[in-house]
């Protein structure tokens, strides 16, 4: 992972290089829209997917695959911006 542009306080672009199970490269944004007394963190992922990849994401349930990251991912940050 690769920091390539920041707008702070709000907005943070990255690189993100995977390389299991398939290697990629994607660009990933985290955005924090602040709206009275809490903050939505948006996030996105573009990803740029050939063939192969995009007839083994119909058989792979990638929520299963990563989704647990992204989930422990979130709630290290809500705790560090809770304090």
């Amino acid at each position: 992972m690769v920091q390539t542009d920041t707008t702070p306080p709000s907005k943070l672009v990255f690189e993100l290089h995977m390389i299991k199970p398939f290697e990629g490269r994607n660009v990933a944004a985290i955005s924090l829209n602040v709206s009275g007394n809490s903050t939505n963190v948006p996030w996105s992922l573009d990803d740029k997917q050939n063939l192969m990849l995009k007839t083994v994401a119909l058989l792979i349930n990638l929520d299963n695959t990563i989704g647990k990251d992204f989930e422990v991912g979130l709630a290290r940050l809500k705790a560090i911006a809770e304090k």
